[in-house]
């Protein structure tokens, strides 16, 4: 359900890529940010971060 949601906001940005699609496996628990290919790290750290999120996944704590 909440992969549904998290693909559906990242859809109505413009589109999926592949960005989007290991910042939803990042946050559905699949996958780690350390998992992810160097070349896309800094962009799916500046999407997690855009959705307040860390790059585990979790709510960012203020």
């Amino acid at each position: 359900m909440l992969i549904n949601i998290v693909l559906f906001i990242l859809r109505m940005r413009g589109g999926v890529n592949m960005v989007d699609i290991y910042v939803a496996l990042i946050i559905y628990g699949r996958r780690t940010f350390e998992q992810v290919p160097s070349i896309l790290q800094s962009k799916v750290e500046e999407e997690l971060t855009a959705l307040s999120l860390n790059t585990d996944g979790t709510p960012v704590q203020e």
